[in-house]
């Protein structure tokens, strides 16, 4: 059960948590002046300017034709979890590209900055019905950063969102140019992720049960390169109950 943040005072202590000392060491950040945290900093803290170091958000290609965010180019509310605590209605974006989380800081009532979260802060995020799960936070030795959940069982299945610059230079793109969105299938099995290109991949990854994955995928017309949500879901819980 999700329970709403609504107040300010718990919003400006949520961007306390997550602006703190490993900001300014792990993300190579600036110093962010803002009058409002210094004030919450001070009152649930006491001073210690440490606590309001954070880094602003500058997008690696402004200019590009396209975007580099999962869904759109546009701020989407979504649910943040910190620590088991979730955060509803916040600001976000997810830059695929750089696998990095957003959020929008206002303050003043006019003034606003684009401040990057830690990773390691985050345990999962949820943008309309898509949830992504931290892994970087998961006890195994191969993360993958932020990655969209599809099916959960015995073993756990997901897509990792990603997408690719490409510096072209024409009289009709002076910037270069975002190219297409791709999802690439990882599936957590035994505390490893294993990316998953081709069926072939997938049958060596469930080889005890590969004829009968073999018809099963042939039978559906699955391709893996084009799996989408359902298909994914579904081959899933299939593979499971064989």
């Amino acid at each position: 059960m999700i329970f709403k943040k609504r107040n300010s005072k718990s919003y400006s202590i949520l961007l306390l948590s997550l602006l703190v000392v490993g900001f300014s060491n792990k993300l190579n950040a600036q110093e962010i002046p803002h009058n409002h945290l210094s004030e919450f900093s001070n009152e649930v803290y006491g001073t210690d300017d440490r606590l309001i170091n954070g880094k602003y958000y500058k997008p690696k290609h402004f200019f590009a034709l396209g975007h580099p965010y999962f869904k759109m180019n546009e701020w989407l509310p979504g649910t943040l979890f910190i620590k088991g605590i979730p955060y509803e209605n916040i600001a976000l974006k997810y830059s695929i590209e750089e696998d990095l989380i957003i959020i929008k800081d206002t303050y003043d009532k006019a003034m606003s900055k684009d401040i990057v979260l830690h990773n390691s802060f985050v345990d999962s995020l949820q943008i309309e019905k898509h949830l992504f799960h931290n892994t970087s936070n998961f006890a195994n030795n191969n993360p993958i950063g932020y990655a969209e959940l599809i099916y959960r069982g015995k073993t756990t299945a997901y897509f990792k969102h990603s997408i690719e610059f490409k510096d072209e230079l024409s009289d009709r793109i002076k910037y270069g140019k975002y190219l297409k969105p791709r999802k690439n299938i990882y599936i957590l099995k035994e505390d490893t992720f294993y990316l998953i290109k081709s069926k072939k991949e997938f049958l060596n990854l469930f080889s005890e049960k590969q004829d009968e994955l073999i018809s099963l995928i042939r039978k559906n017309k699955i391709r893996f390169k084009k799996m989408t949500d359902n298909q994914l879901r579904n081959l899933m819980q299939i593979t499971e109950n064989l």
